[in-house]
């Protein structure tokens, strides 16, 4: 991957790049949102209320529209909306190429992930306990 600037990746799917209240408007309007933080992250910067965590390891299966162990709620309509977030764009991009690889039409990620998620002012809930946070 080649860096736009000093340390920073390139982005591969910059056209899939929202805001975090653009995702808040589509979670409202039906879009599913997956977490693929890990447990430390969740447990320091909270949940977003209603996103389904999936650690990254996990990914291939619990995303892939063939597989017997994808999350339930990815229907496998290939026209589901998706938001994808991380603590960066970094972190999600990787998801949103396998969902793209996968057949999703319609991916989208957070810009800036949960960091800008939280520096906008936007909510989030407290992990208990961080092992229950996915991994």
């Amino acid at each position: 991957m080649t860096a736009t600037h000093e340390n920073t990746p390139e982005i591969l799917h910059e056209d899939t790049l929202i805001s975090p209240e653009q995702a808040v408007a589509r979670q409202q309007d039906g879009a599913l949102l997956i977490d693929v933080r890990s447990a430390k992250g969740q447990a320091q910067d909270g949940l977003i209320a209603g996103a389904v965590p999936v650690a990254k390891a996990d990914a291939p299966a619990a995303l892939d529209p063939r597989s017997h162990t994808r999350i339930p709620e990815l229907s496998g309509d290939l026209d589901q909306e998706v938001v994808v977030f991380c603590g960066s764009e970094a972190g999600s991009d990787p998801i949103v190429d396998q969902l793209r690889t996968d057949g999703y039409r319609n991916v989208h990620q957070i810009a800036g992930g949960v960091t800008r998620w939280l520096a906008d002012g936007l909510p989030t809930t407290p992990v208990e306990d961080a092992s229950d946070a996915t991994a």
